[in-house]
């Protein structure tokens, strides 16, 4: 049902749609979604939001949220789908520490968008800005997962032809989510594309 009114906010034109497809194909937003509701209530970021597909999937489901996106061009897509929530907040802009004490973060396809300087510095804000057992789930391709991983890369560089492929093996980022700080689980899920979950937590 929650699906069925993402689809419904995206229903102005078809090229909203088509990425809502295609994003649902490649993101297992239910199973991140479940999640969510083992954490205790409280202000989640969804880091790198792009269209707010996620951010509003955690709306309608009661969860409160910031979606941070730096690109204008991708948050245009969200303006006329977010009206009728005041549970969810749009920030054009990276990710701010002035959003600390926050409960849960994800960041769903974004680190491999970033430099690998820039993943670990980011990774180390993201960890500043949680609070004590707050969680960061990732999903993330990873570059020994052969054919999806081929598939997932192509169509990353065609979606996203201007921005940085960095990528990592499962156990790269492993070793750099620890680096940060974080206890780290995993979880692969089933698909044709690279679909791997690092779900780090602060433990301190």
């Amino acid at each position: 049902m929650t699906s069925l009114k993402l689809f419904w906010l995206y229903r102005r034109n078809i090229a909203d749609l088509l990425y809502v497809v295609f994003r649902r194909l490649i993101c297992p937003f239910d199973t991140m979604e479940k999640i969510v509701r083992r954490m205790p209530t409280g202000l989640l970021a969804d880091i790198g939001c792009g269209h707010g597909l996620f951010s509003l999937y955690c709306a309608l489901r009661g969860q409160k949220i910031i979606g941070f996106e730096p690109l204008t061009k991708r948050l245009a897509h969200v303006i006329p789908a977010k009206r009728s929530f005041d549970n969810v907040l749009f920030v054009n802009g990276f990710f701010s520490l002035k959003a600390n004490g926050l409960q849960g973060a994800f960041l769903l396809d974004v680190l491999h968008h970033c430099s690998f300087l820039g993943q670990k510095q980011l990774l180390k804000q993201v960890f500043d800005g949680l609070v004590s057992g707050g969680t960061l789930v990732i999903k993330e391709i990873c570059t020994n997962d052969g054919l999806p991983y081929r598939l997932s890369s192509l169509s990353d560089r065609i979606l996203y032809q201007n921005e940085p492929c960095c990528f990592h093996s499962h156990s790269e980022w492993v070793a750099l989510l620890v680096s940060c700080g974080f206890t780290v689980t995993t979880a692969k899920i089933p698909s044709l594309f690279s679909t791997n979950l690092f779900i780090a937590r602060r433990g301190d």
